[in-house]
């Protein structure tokens, strides 16, 4: 995720890369308990890494930690799946005031 991340147009690829999977296992109704956990530690662990690579500016940034709100909101999301997802936003948060100010 380092050498990828650095730079916008790779994050913009895998992005679009992964949400076409997702996009594609829910047009198949291939939803199980454990594919929604794995999912979910896959938006943790790579958007997670993805955002945190990227300079604070770069507006990637902020669409990466609102999907990972997002998806920390979600009633169906497995605990092991929260406490990824919050470990991953708290080094989102930790520079930008106004990212704390929406919290």
């Amino acid at each position: 995720i380092d050498g990828l991340t650095r730079e916008a147009q790779h994050a913009a690829q895998l992005q679009q890369l992964l949400e076409t999977y997702f996009d594609e296992q829910q047009r198949k109704g291939k939803t199980t308990d454990k594919l929604t956990e794995v999912n979910g530690l896959v938006d943790a662990m790579f958007f997670g890494g993805l955002a945190r690579n990227l300079d604070p500016e770069n507006p990637k940034r902020a669409s990466f930690r609102l999907r990972l709100m997002r998806r920390l909101q979600k009633h169906t999301t497995p605990p092991i799946v929260q406490a990824a997802l919050a470990d991953s936003l708290v080094p989102l948060f930790e520079p930008d005031e106004e990212a704390i100010a929406e919290a």
